[in-house]
This record gives structure tokens, sequence and C-alpha cells, in this order.
């Protein structure tokens, strides 16, 4: 293997498309075939990128509130078929808005596939009037579990099932799976995912990361870059974001994508899923028409299964890699791919954010093109 082009694309990151720094690992395997950190971690400074950066890796979330569900499943506890309104009853309320702006009850439930799968016909908000009054009166103390109750607040825009568009669907199945196992979500995260593969530097809250390391985030402001402190999706103490409030670094998340693309054993020896399950969970659930709403460009070529894109069409995707890899990425920058059919995976992550629909299929590619490509 040569990973050599990787190497260079990752070096013009900052010249080219203006990133400070960047971190991008490959492992195969259970073993590191690739690490390379580049660029500055601090623009006022200058100071280099050291590798072990803590980042908010936003809707990479995602992936693992899906695999925290997928657990729950393996257990018997869950079922993707089960109505939200089993775990949360104000959901046997939602409603559906018609396109003349009317409310409609329901054809049938909003299931915890659809929540997963982005199919529940919700939005990407958390500002509605239970949220806020919540947010009012018990901000220090409400837990993830009443946040997704009051989130029942908001109507749905299609009948659940029908459409795809991205929304609130991961934080929906972060209550369940607090309501479900008894614990905090983020404590639940640690003993199932997080200790067992070895990820000692994932975190959800502000005030458990390392201020040495953890890495403030960039807006473009007026051409400029300006340092945010804040992610918009901590809105309470206690509230654990299911689908953007992770923080990682670049080796911890690695280990996660190296367990799902190896069976669901990490490199510790520690399983975390079955290979059925993680199947499950790439699945392909949306239809062509459903696949044609995915909005961005990147996702060209992939369907959508319980919390991650999956490929299903590499020749729309321009894609080296075959049908079923899978994965996500963030707000922010940070991009997995999990391929289970060569035990492959990689993890890039950085914080602005830009050109996402240019750089992660190529970084998908150079992976497969460093291992296909022999050692000078």
């Amino acid at each position: 293997m040569n990973f050599e082009n990787l190497k260079q694309f990752l070096d013009s990151l900052s010249s080219t498309y203006g990133i400070p720094g960047a971190s991008c690992r490959v492992w195969h395997n259970h073993k590191e075939v690739f690490r390379h950190d580049v660029g500055i971690r601090d623009i006022e400074t200058g100071e280099a990128m050291r590798g072990n950066e803590q980042f908010d890796v936003y809707s990479a979330s995602k992936p693992v509130t899906a695999v925290a569900c997928m657990q729950l499943i393996e257990k018997g506890w869950l079922s993707p078929r089960d109505p939200i309104s089993r775990y949360f009853p104000s959901y046997a309320k939602v409603m559906q808005i018609d396109e003349a702006g009317w409310p409609h009850p329901l054809k049938k439930p909003i299931t915890l596939a659809h929540a997963l799968s982005m199919t529940s016909g919700f939005q990407y908000t958390m500002n509605t009037p239970a949220v806020k009054k919540m947010l009012a009166d018990m901000a220090d103390t409400a837990t993830t579990a009443e946040f997704v109750e009051a989130m029942a607040d908001q109507p749905v825009y299609f009948e659940p099932g029908t459409h795809w568009c991205y929304n609130i669907g991961l934080d929906i199945a972060a209550g369940v799976v607090e309501k479900v196992s008894d614990m905090p979500f983020d404590e639940y995260v640690k003993k199932y995912i997080f200790d067992p593969l070895g990820m000692t530097s994932s975190c959800y809250f502000t005030d458990q990361a390392d201020p040495e390391r953890y890495m403030y985030t960039y807006d473009m402001k007026n051409g400029q870059f300006v340092k945010r402190y804040t992610n918009a999706f901590r809105v309470a103490k206690k509230f654990v974001s299911g689908g953007a409030s992770l923080i990682s670094t670049a080796d911890d998340y690695v280990r996660f994508t190296d367990a799902l693309a190896c069976g669901g054993v990490g490199y510790t020896g520690n399983r975390i899923l079955l290979p059925c399950t993680i199947d499950m969970m790439r699945q392909n659930r949306l239809t062509p028409k459903m696949r044609d709403e995915i909005p961005w460009d990147q996702c060209k070529g992939y369907g959508y299964g319980l919390g991650v894109r999956t490929l299903v069409d590499p020749a729309e995707a321009g894609a080296l890699s075959p049908v079923g890899e899978f994965g996500w990425d963030g707000l922010k920058g940070a991009y997995l791919v999990i391929d289970p059919e060569h035990e492959l995976s990689l993890f890039y992550v950085e914080q602005t954010g830009m050109h996402k629909e240019y750089l992660h299929p190529r970084l998908r590619n150079l992976m497969y093109i460093g291992m296909a490509s022999e050692s000078k």
C-alpha cells in the first residue's frame, strides 16, 4: 500500500481550500495503515496540529447513536418497528401538516425505524413552544428523554415512510435509548461503546473535554475566521443531542469505524455489535425517488439506512468502494467511511465544513487508491 496521493491531497487543504488544520486516519483490520495531521490548530498562534485534538464532530454523532439503538435491538429491548409513542406517549398526538397548512392525524405511527432513517416527516428544529418553555423552566435539570418528549410538540410534514428529510430523528432515538436503558444517554454510550473500544477522549459535554486539546470551530464571517466555542445543539446542561453533540478525536473515532468495519469487534477484542446487526443498520431503506431527496452532491449514489448513508450505486457516486460501504459526516467537516467487505475504514476531521461535496468523495477514493498501490 502507498498513501502518498492521500497525503499530498491533505497537504493541499490549507493553500487550496482554506482549511487551517485537519487529521485523517485509515485502519485496516484493527491496524492503523495511515495517519496524517496537517496544518495548524490555532490560527492566532500558528501552533501546528498535534494529532490529539478533540473536535465537535456534529452529525458524526449520529452513527454512534444508531449503534446504541442497534445494541438494544440485539437485546430484544427495542425493535425498528416500535412506535415512538410506546416510549413517549406524546408522539401518538403528532399531526401532519398538509400543503394547505391544515393539520391531520397520521395514518400510521412514527416508528424507531422512521426516526433512524430520516423518514419520520419531522424537520431539523428544536425551536418549538414546548422546548422553549422547557428551556425557560428547567434547562439545568431536564434530561434527554424529557427534551425528546417535548419535541413531539412539532408537526410532521409528510406521512412517515413516504419521503426523506434530514431531521431530529437521531435526537429522538437518543431519548429512546435513555428511556429503555434507564441510564443517561451519555453514560450508556460510555459504558457500552466508548469503554469497550478504548475511546478515552470522547464525551458529550464541553466541561468533560480537555481545554488544552478541545478545538474551537471556525465560522466564516466577513471573509475571516472567527473563534466560536458554542455548539447550537447543546441547548441544556443535561441534554445530549444524539444527532450533533459528540466530542471526539481522530484516534478515538477511527476505533469506532474500525469496529463496524470488522464485524462489530474492536481492536480491543471487545464486541459492540453482531455482523447481522451491522447489515441491518447499513441496508438501504429508500426508494429511488426518496434517494433523490437527499440534497447533498457528496451523497449521490447513496441511500440511507439506520443512522448512516449507504452506497447503492458506485457508478453514480463515482466511488471506488463496493455496494454497502457506509458512514456519514458532520457539519464542520468530519467524515467517516466504513467498508465491512474489506475490513477498512477512514475517519477525517477538521473544523470548517467547507467544500465537503468536493473533499469527501476524494478522501474516500484516495483511501482505496492507497490500499491498492504498491509502496515505492
